[in-house]
């Protein structure tokens, strides 16, 4: 007979292995549980990865395709060949980096409205002149900044007159309330881009 001693008291063998049993059976259950969840992250990971794999090859074709489509909006603007226009484009370093850029932003711009813009303002400095470039490179980070909700400020601000000193973030709030808090961030951008500007109210001259 197998015995041990436990605080002083001598407990048989089979005394010893019933207590470990429920021990030993939830050890082993435990681990097939583990077994059956690893089984299961096992089966997953590759379908997961064929998941993530497709989305990167359908979204990179369609940033291919917006590209594609602001180069032959941008050639239909200048009037010519689609070949022609690239090489235009590329005759010198200031032509190739608007060139570069403006491909750049229109495939990751969404939108088809938004692209729309970019393939003009391409054409236009491509057969233009260096400051015609420079601020074609302006417009076309403004078009990337610049959302529907600045697009709706902007729209507000030309349709509603109001009297001096002009448009405040307070009247801005009050004329639509579906701009809520972000007036400010609105109004940063468009100011950035030189598509509005503050005005400072002059002090009245002393009589």
């Amino acid at each position: 007979m197998i015995a041990a001693m436990h605080g002083g008291i001598q407990l048989t063998g089979s005394q010893v292995l019933g207590t470990s049993i429920p021990t030993l059976t939830g050890l082993a259950s435990r681990a097939s549980a583990s077994a059956s969840a690893g089984a299961a992250v096992t089966a997953i990971v590759p379908i997961a990865t064929a998941v993530t794999t497709w989305a990167v090859i359908k979204l990179g074709r369609r940033r291919a395709e917006h590209a594609a489509e602001t180069l032959m909006d941008a050639a239909d603007a200048a009037d010519l060949p689609l070949g022609e226009f690239i090489d235009r484009a590329v005759a010198d370093d200031h032509r190739h980096e608007l060139f570069a850029r403006t491909l750049s932003i229109a495939q990751d711009i969404a939108l088809r409205e938004k692209r729309r813009a970019l393939g003009p303002a391409l054409a236009a400095g491509v057969m233009g002149d260096v400051a015609r470039i420079n601020e074609e490179l302006l417009f076309i980070r403004a078009v990337q900044d610049i959302d529907e909700m600045h697009t709706r400020l902007l729209d507000r601000m030309a349709r509603v007159q109001v009297q001096a000193p002009g448009w405040s973030i307070r009247r801005i709030a009050e004329a639509d309330q579906g701009l809520g808090n972000g007036v400010r961030a609105l109004l940063g951008t468009l100011e950035r881009h030189g598509l509005i500007e503050e005005a400072v109210p002059m002090a009245p001259h002393p009589k």
